[in-house]
Formats: structure tokens, sequence, C-alpha cells
């Protein structure tokens, strides 16, 4: 910034450089507690082990908080007029207030105001990204103020790219000593790996495709448009590449979407531009340069085994809708027998079936053609939470076995070894057998959830299409004010545990997310408060383009671009993806930037035009 900017602006660069270059590298573990609203409904655990978003929220948090206090002077202090009639204020506020009035008439005002454990994207969350959107797009008023903005998303991207290739090629730094301790802290335990895949640090591998999918073509537009000479063109090129090591590291076909989609939208934006100011010989070299780009991006994609895979299983889904099978040892659960005392469990080798009758428990298995019965013997240790614990042997699972409670509450485990230990839970409190879910509550196996669309196409998109079938209904129910912000998990069918079983392989798994960023946004906060988004990204990208046609302005050029390429990624990414605290402040930074940019070069621009 220059020095005839007041001082109090360095104070909100630094805060805007926190936000978008270190709240993504934080990781830190902290144990913590979940809400009243989640607890025995959909947590069963008492203890949470958060180590990639409680932190990251919580310094967002502060510095939301700091950036309200400054814009109560500045927001619209400089220029009210003008303020009042941009439309990127009034959609972000409307956005906002339409978000509130869903959590202030949520029935789960604890989570649609603070967020649910491992989200923390409630009210308060979006309040902040709309605070870093507008004070972001308020700060960058000259280059200078841009350059800060880009350092804090360059430092970033430098962060969680140096940790993203170190995974990529084997050198994991949570596995080393020193940085699992740090993480750890007070917190008791190990640090567990939860992905094979580049997760960086920013929670799972779809985030990290969700990130780069954005940063790659913004760095990568930006670096190839700026001067030779330049040195920070170099920086640009050297991010790009650590971005897209990490997106082919984190085998993200969203990621992938994300970087041909901001790719495209910048090489097309280009050649009209080339068109527009050289004629005919600059439209036969733009659409050459178009042409070898695809290729390029074609032979690249191509070469890589993991989302050749991914694409292939894509298309012969949509090819054979019925033809992909479940790949879970369990396969199917039912309530058999005269009164439903038996509960029969469908596997690969056979039908586990468990009977209780006045208060006597048996277990048999059957292949097929021969029927024999299981014995159950004490278990060494009884489970924590469980009175009695016994154990079985039973055909194709490692390991099994019966818990049960005081009141009656029984949990059937059974490890398979190539998935996770799957259970099922009974109720026999009063000698019978009742199927019900992790929490105690009974569950109705033969009622059917409402589904729309992808009938047979379940699993794709690592079986999305289940989750986003059984969304799309929700949308009706929720279609004016949502269900609260970041209340997506209440809403969902958790006890269709029928098809959780057959798509997910566990039939209590709790679907806290929808998968995509659209989705969200709807079900959550309601369609206008979505389309009010869409109108705001609308605005951007019109006034980018227009901007970009019209400016006589070129030293912007490539930055503009770059921005609205990696506007584009986001958006595109985030249609398999959702909003997340580790990556979405950096976006609405980037929104910022962007409309700041354009703005800047619309006044260069201007200023030509008159001295001309």
């Amino acid at each position: 910034m220059d020095k005839k900017k007041p001082a109090i602006d360095w104070f909100k660069g630094a805060v805007l450089l926190v936000s978008a270059g270190i709240v993504p590298a934080i990781v830190k573990m902290v144990q913590l507690h979940p809400r009243t609203s989640e607890y025995g409904r959909v947590r069963a655990q008492w203890d949470i082990f958060d180590a990639f978003s409680y932190d990251k929220m919580s310094v967002l948090m502060i510095m939301g908080a700091l950036l309200a206090l400054y814009a109560l002077t500045d927001m619209w202090g400089r220029e009210p007029k003008k303020a009042v009639k941009r439309p990127e204020n009034w959609l972000s506020l409307l956005f906002l207030g339409l978000s509130l009035i869903s959590a202030l008439i949520s029935p789960y005002k604890d989570v649609a105001f603070n967020g649910a454990s491992d989200r923390y994207e409630g009210l308060w969350m979006w309040a902040v990204y709309m605070l870093l959107f507008v004070e972001s797009r308020i700060f960058a008023e000259n280059k200078k103020s841009i350059a800060v903005l880009v350092s804090g998303i360059a430092l970033g991207a430098f962060l969680v790219g140096t940790v993203g290739t170190l995974q990529f090629i084997g050198k994991n730094p949570y596995e080393w000593d020193g940085v699992a301790k740090f993480i750890m802290g007070d917190v008791k335990g190990g640090f567990s790996m939860r992905f094979s895949s580049v997760f960086a640090t920013l929670y799972n591998p779809n985030c990290v495709g969700l990130y780069t999918g954005m940063l790659c073509p913004f760095f990568l537009i930006a670096g190839i448009a700026a001067p030779v000479k330049k040195w920070y063109k170099y920086v640009f090129l050297a991010l790009a590449g650590l971005m897209l090591v990490c997106l082919f590291g984190c085998e993200s076909v969203g990621g992938f979407l994300g970087l041909a989609s901001g790719l495209a939208f910048a090489v097309l934006t280009a050649v009209a531009y080339f068109i527009r100011r050289a004629g005919k010989k600059g439209a036969v070299l733009a659409a050459a340069s178009a042409v070898g780009f695809a290729v390029l991006a074609a032979v690249v994609l191509s070469g890589n085994s993991m989302i050749a895979q991914k694409v292939n299983i894509i298309r012969d889904t949509v090819k054979n809708p019925s033809s992909a099978e479940s790949p879970f040892f369990f396969k199917y659960i039912a309530m058999e027998g005269q009164n439903g005392h038996t509960a029969v469990i469908t596997t690969l080798t056979g039908d586990i079936e468990i009977t209780v009758e006045n208060g006597e428990k048996k277990i048999e298995f059957y292949d097929g053609s021969t029927r024999s019965e299981i014995a159950l013997k004490p278990a060494d240790e009884v489970a924590k939470g469980f009175a009695q614990s016994y154990v079985c042997e039973i055909p194709g699972l490692i390991a099994s076995g019966l818990n049960i409670t005081e009141e009656g509450f029984m949990e059937f485990r059974g490890g398979d070894g190539a998935h996770s230990n799957t259970s099922f839970y009974f109720d026999i409190s009063d000698g019978d057998l009742t199927y019900t879910d992790m929490f105690g509550t009974p569950v109705d196996l033969d009622k059917d959830y409402p589904s729309v669309g992808f009938k047979g196409m379940e699993r794709l998109g690592s079986n999305r299409g289940y989750i986003w079938s059984r969304s799309i209904p929700l949308i009706a129910k929720h279609i004016l004010t949502g269900c609260g912000p970041d209340c997506y998990v209440f809403e969902f069918p958790q006890q269709d545990v029928l098809s959780k079983l057959e798509y997910l392989g566990n039939p209590n798994i709790i679907i806290d997310k929808p998968h995509s960023f659209y989705l969200q946004v709807i079900i959550n906060t309601g369609l206008v408060s979505f389309l009010a988004l869409v109108a705001l990204f609308a605005v951007y990208l019109v006034k980018t383009v227009r901007a970009v046609m019209q400016s006589t302005d070129k030293t912007m050029l490539g930055l503009r671009l770059g921005a609205a390429a990696g506007v584009i990624g986001y958006f595109a990414a985030a249609s398999t993806t959702d909003s997340v605290v580790s990556v979405s402040p950096v976006f609405w930074i980037l929104l910022g930037l962007g409309f700041a940019a354009d703005k800047l070069s619309d006044e260069a621009s201007d200023e030509e035009k008159t001295a001309a």
C-alpha cells in the first residue's frame, strides 16, 4: 500500500493476509464435545478429536471480529452512495440476511449459528466469509494493496502445496515425530492418517481438489501473462506447479473439473480478446493456442491412471446404470421369523442369523446349503460402555461378537479385514429383538425414503449419486428459508440404513454434508439465498469479461483473467464438494480481489481516455 493510505489499512491487510495465507495451513489437534442438538442424534461419541477445522474456525472468528470492528466505520464510509448501488454489496447482504432468517427459525439454533462439529460453518462463519469478501474488495484499491492480497494467497498455496507435495513423494510430514507431537499437543493418543491420497492441511483430498482447482488456474494464468522480466512471473508458475502436483496427488475428479473449467474460461476469453485486438491474424494465433491447450490438457489428464480409472467408472455407470455391484462384505439386513425375533444379515459368504426370544440369544450361519450354530464365548475384556461382551467365529469375518448394556441395548460387530468394523444395533430390553440405529431409536427397515434421480447410478462419484438422490427431495421442504446454516445433517434421512449398507458399506455412517456446494446452500439456507450467490458470481464474471474486452489497461490483464479462472474453478469443483473452513476464506478473498482488480483497471482506462 502507498503512504497516502491510512495506517489502519496495514492492519486490515494483515488480517486478510492471515485469513488467506495462514489459516489454510493450520493443523492442531483439539478434544471437544458435540453441540447439544447433535449428541445422541447425529453424534454417538461424547469426545470429538479435530485437527483440521476447529482452530481454523477459531482464528477466522477472531479475524472476522477485527474486520467487523473496522467495517463499522469504513465499509460504507468512503463512498456511501456508490456502496449501496454496488450489486456485489447488496447481493452479499441479501444472502447474509436470508441466512440470518434461516438460523433464527431453525429448530437447531446452536448448530445454525455456530456450525456443526468438524465443520463450523454456521451463520457466524458465513458472516466472516462475507466480511472477507467485502473488505478485501474495499482494501485492494491500488496495485500495492492488491499485491498484499496476492501475497497472502501465495503464502497459503506455498504452505499447503509444500505439505501436499511431500505427501505425494512419500515423505508425509505428519509421520515425523516432531510434527506429530506438535499437532497432538496435550491431547493423548496418536495422530492417525486416514487417507492414502494427498490431503495436505485441508482435512481431506476433496478439499485439496477444491483448493487446487481454484488456485492452479489462478496462478497459471497470472504467471503466463506476467512480463518475462518480472520475478513474480516465476513465483506464480512455481506455485501453479505445486498446486498441480497436489491436484494429481489428491485424485479429485472435482478438482480437475475445476482446473479444466477455469482454464477453458480463461482461454476462451483470451481468444475473444485477441480476436478483438489483433483481427484475423490474432484470431488464427488464438485459435491455434486454444487447440494446443486442449490437446495438452487431454494428454496430461489421460496420463494419470487414477483419473482415467475414475472417468471410466463414471462412463460405465452412466452407460449401464444397474451394472455396478456392491463391493462390501455386508449386503443386507432384514427382520424375519413369526414375530420378527430373528435378524438376518446377508454377507458375501452367507447369512448371519441372530435370534433373541424370551431373553435367549443365538447366532447361526447359513452358507446356502448348511446351517450351523455359532458358539458365543465371553470376551476376555468387556467393551467400554457395555455390561457384557461375547466373541464368536463367523466365516468371512476376522473379528465378531456381541456387546450388551444393562438396559438391553445390543451391538453385533463384525470386521471383514477389507473395510472398517461394521456394527448392527438392536433393542432386546423386552426379551425380543428390535432393530435400532446406534442411538437406540427403532428403525423401520420397510420404510421407503424419497429419492429423485440417479436410479441405478447411486455409486456415481464415490457414491455421491446416492447422497444426491436423497438430498434433492429436501429442496422442496426447505426451498424458502432452508433448515438452518450447517444443519443439513439433521435433515438427511439418517435411518435409511439399508441404502447406506448397500452403497456406503456401513448402516451407521452419518451423512453430514451433501458433497455439493449447491445442494449445501439450497438445503441449509434456501433456494433464494443460493440464487443470490449465483447472481453475485454472475455479476463478477460479466464485469470481468466486459473489463477485459473494453479496458485499455494491460498491466493487470493476467491477474484479472487468473482471478476469474480461479472463481470459475471453485464454482465447478464445488459441484462435487462442499464449502469448508479450510478453503472458503481463500475463495471469498479471491473473489473480492477479482472485483477490485476490475475496478482498478476500469479506473486506469478512464484516466487514459481523459488524458487523451
